[in-house]
């Protein structure tokens, strides 16, 4: 795996790249694939966090 940092101009010209495919509608694409399953125990650790997000922002589980 490479991991690339930039800042400054670099930076700023990234991110407006990225805000105009998004104005576009472009989807992203993920570098790395996804599983379809998670093991129990991280797919457990992603619902707790879910459910945290969801009720910070008022969000009612039925919902």
């Amino acid at each position: 795996m490479e991991v690339y940092v930039a800042a400054g101009e670099t930076l700023e010209e990234l991110r407006s790249a990225y805000l105009q495919s998004y104005g576009n509608g472009e989807l992203g694409q993920q570098e790395m694939p996804v599983p379809k399953e998670w093991p129990d125990y991280i797919q457990e650790r992603m619902n707790q966090a879910y459910a945290a997000w969801f009720k910070a922002m008022g969000i009612e589980r039925d919902n």
